[in-house]
């Protein structure tokens, strides 16, 4: 069967080695896994988290991002509009007015990927704060998801800058949490309200730094 890492983030934009990347890093290094699936949001949950780049943008960083990566043998590391192609299923091909358009939520993805790959171990991969957010009942349907850990994995991850500190004794012992070194305390937030392109660097791989600035996003508009 093969084992595959899921990891959703909105990459609004990709960080590099010190946060997105560096996680990444670590996973493919692991060798219960075969593949990492990188999800960008298609349309965010989260009310205030609504104000996305476009996602074609957002793809386009992931590959730029995902392109600096180190080659690990038998690991392949993928970027998916899977988000996407979930919207258009919820909502079908024909436009509908805001107040009937359904997010796709993260149970909905999972839903389809286990159909479209039947043979297929999947893991989900969460920042600390995400699993907070899913054990307080913030996400769609987020019991569902923690009561099919006989079907699908939960990796937490302790991130510098955490807003919580669960411990594995605080949850079920089908959820792995871990910390992962080299991580800093950077940010997407950080990237975005840069306006200077070298400092910007430090938060995004360069190829992602110039196609920020060359596209003209976030800090880079004017």
């Amino acid at each position: 069967m093969r084992r595959v890492l899921l990891y959703g983030l909105s990459a609004n934009p990709p960080t590099g080695f010190g946060g997105h990347l560096g996680l990444i890093r670590h996973f493919q290094q692991r060798e219960t896994l075969d593949e990492i699936w990188i999800l960008p949001v298609y349309r965010h949950m989260y009310e205030e988290k609504t104000n996305l780049a476009c996602f074609h943008h957002r793809v386009a960083m992931c590959h730029l991002a995902v392109a600096a990566l180190p080659h690990v043998e038998g690991m392949q590391v993928r970027v998916l509009e899977t988000e996407k192609e979930v919207y258009e299923k919820i909502n079908g091909d024909t436009e509908a007015s805001a107040q009937f358009i359904r997010s796709a939520g993260t149970i909905d993805v999972i839903n389809y990927l286990r159909e479209q790959h039947p043979f297929t171990r999947f893991s989900l991969l969460l920042g600390m704060d995400a699993f907070a957010d899913l054990l307080a009942g913030k996400w769609k349907n987020g019991k569902e998801i923690l009561e099919s850990t006989d079907a699908i994995d939960i990796i937490v991850v302790r991130r510098p800058g955490s807003r919580h500190l669960l411990e594995q004794a605080d949850v079920n012992e089908s959820i792995e949490i871990l910390s992962v070194t080299g991580l800093q305390a950077i940010s997407s937030t950080m990237a975005r309200d840069c306006s200077d392109s070298q400092e910007l660097c430090k938060y995004v791989e360069r190829a992602v730094a110039e196609y920020i600035v060359n596209n003209r996003l976030y800090g880079f508009m004017s």
